[in-house]
């Protein structure tokens, strides 16, 4: 039963979070996608297999950013990012990393989660039009505003 329990993929498997695990390297290919990341990006497992991470990042240059960050400090929380979905438009998410080494240092592999936030973008975008028309009206209308 307590094996059940500590099953560690089986709760990856459940988290409604992206979770993943990827090789290290500017041209790093993903080794473990959870479900529901897999479901969040369109993919399938077959698709997952030889996919290079930058390939899921606007613009790839961003995972590369990302990658040189998280060498020097070994992890990154809370970076916004947009990634490419399969079949989908893109989704803003937010990004956390950790550079997981070896005793002398070396990078092992990258551990990441993302969560998608698109909803939230969307709501701070709605919100600026919403201030920006409330402005032109403001500045616009010839009637006094009390």
């Amino acid at each position: 039963m307590l094996n059940k329990v500590l099953d560690e993929k089986n709760l990856l498997d459940h988290l409604q979070v992206g979770i993943y695990r990827s090789h290290p390297g500017l041209k790093a290919k993903l080794i473990y996608l959870n479900p529901f990341l897999q479901k969040m990006l369109g993919l399938s497992v077959k698709e997952t297999a030889n996919l290079a991470v930058e390939h899921i990042f606007i613009p790839p240059s961003t995972f590369h950013l990302l990658y040189k960050k998280l060498s020097h400090e070994g992890c990154i929380k809370n970076f916004e990012v947009r990634l490419k979905a399969k079949n989908k438009k893109n989704l803003w998410c937010s990004f956390d990393a950790t550079a997981v080494k070896d005793p002398e240092g070396k990078i092992l592999y990258i551990d990441g989660v993302l969560q998608d936030i698109s909803w939230r973008k969307q709501f701070e975008q709605d919100l600026i039009e919403s201030k920006e028309l409330f402005q032109t009206i403001f500045h616009n209308t010839a009637a006094a505003i009390i």
